[in-house]
């Protein structure tokens, strides 16, 4: 069976996407009980809003890596063309839900740093499976030539 690119990027790019959403989720439950900064951590920083706000920053962010990885390494090896868009397009739909779901769950942030939290979650969660697919795509091309 035949399939055209255009079909072929559409399916690869809702696979990935939900695969990522998945794996998202996954990887947020099993970071669930890790939200409330170390000791260290608020040693380090003495101010304990910019403290406990970076700490929630960088689980979500360790989070979308751990669960971009394996999508990204997937979508590289199945895409045939237009592999650095494709890992952009897979990353943004599972944000814009995540984002989108605790938007309605919660509302529109009322502080400022809760506004920045929502911003950097978001630019991690649609940028993680890009970061976590250019690696892979700089080695093929390179070794191609």
């Amino acid at each position: 069976m035949v399939v055209s690119m255009r079909w072929r990027f559409l399916l690869v790019a809702l696979i990935g996407a939900g695969a990522y959403l998945a794996l998202l989720e996954v990887s947020y439950g099993f970071l669930e009980g890790s939200y409330f900064p170390p000791q260290w951590w608020r040693d380090h920083l003495h101010l304990r809003p910019v403290a406990s706000a970076s700490w929630f920053v960088l689980i979500n962010a360790a989070g979308a890596v751990l669960a971009a990885i394996p999508v990204a390494l997937g979508v590289v090896l199945f895409a045939k063309t237009h592999k650095l868009t494709l890992v952009l397009v897979v990353g943004v739909p599972p944000s814009l839900y995540i984002m989108g779901s605790g938007l309605v769950a919660y509302g529109l942030p009322n502080y400022a740093a809760a506004w920045v939290i929502d911003v950097f979650q978001f630019l991690s969660i649609s940028l993680a499976v890009l970061l976590a697919g250019v690696a892979p795509l700089v080695r093929t091309d390179f070794s191609s030539r």
